[in-house]
């Protein structure tokens, strides 16, 4: 383990700096040899018997030259791990990630074609997640989320919005918002049940429109309706433009219809 004011790159730095050094001793050996080999060049015979033993520098000369080519070489993998020897992170470009890349946390992350879907599936095929995908903006209160979704619910997205911000008055907080400029903002069907359910301390659900703040689409025939199971509560809008309030529940339940006046006073008809 290194100590945290030790350096690799400092190690790194003081054999260099020696095996620069040694390769400037070599140089002089070689500029003395070649001295000798001009002056031996005239005497033949004695140069016969005396190289083998003088090139002998020559060949730590080039040694050490090696040596000091594989440590320049091995010099960016050295200083690209961090003191605890960690690797150096990945500085992300301007539009990362592409295609098959890792998403970059803080960045922009811009795929490589529109038909690139980016998918995160349940590892398995017999049971269901709680939750899938978490996202959470919060101060205080990490535990708002499990209060509010049972363990009984197995969810997709949550998203959350909760915590202290002195004088926030809370009712300007949206844990998931869906934004389209034209056609609907949020879309949401279920197969087998309500397309969405609402539930809050004050209202389940808060509605303001343009040409109304909500529409009941009408159904395809006229009255009541007449099959399947109705709860109390259920509101009906017939094709004959009559509204229908179900007072009990039932198969199919029983309804009532609700006209007004002229005078807007209910009035109430079985």
């Amino acid at each position: 383990m290194l100590c945290p004011d030790h350096h690799p790159s400092s190690d790194l730095a003081a054999h260099l700096d020696a095996l620069r050094a040694e390769v400037h001793a070599q140089k002089r050996e070689i500029a003395a040899l070649r001295t000798e080999l001009s002056a031996v060049r005239a005497q033949p015979s004695p140069f016969q018997q005396q190289s083998p033993i003088r090139l002998r520098p020559l060949v730590w000369f080039v040694c050490l030259a090696g040596v000091l080519a594989f440590s320049l070489a091995h010099m960016p993998a050295t200083r690209a791990q961090s003191p605890q020897d960690l690797p150096a992170r990945h500085t992300a470009s301007p539009n990362a990630s592409g295609t098959g890349e890792a998403l970059q946390i803080g960045m922009p992350n811009q795929p490589d074609e529109v038909s690139d879907t980016t998918r995160l599936f349940n590892p398995s095929g017999t049971q269901l997640m709680g939750k899938t995908l978490v996202v959470q903006n919060y101060t205080t209160g990490l535990g708002f989320v499990p209060t509010v979704l049972p363990s009984a619910y197995h969810v997709a997205i949550v998203g959350s919005t909760n915590g202290d911000m002195g004088s926030d008055t809370k009712t300007n907080r949206i844990g998931v918002a869906g934004l389209s400029d034209s056609g609907q903002g949020v879309f949401a069907y279920s197969r087998d049940y309500q397309g969405i359910a609402g539930s809050g301390g004050q209202y389940g659900g808060v509605f303001e429109g343009g040409r109304a703040a909500l529409w009941l689409r009408p159904s395809a025939t006229s009255g009541p309706p007449r099959s399947g199971s109705h709860q109390l509560g259920e509101l009906s809008v017939s094709a004959d433009g009559h509204l229908w309030f179900c007072r009990a529940s039932g198969t199919p339940g029983t309804w009532v219809r609700l006209d007004l006046t002229s005078a807007f006073i209910p009035l109430v008809q079985k």
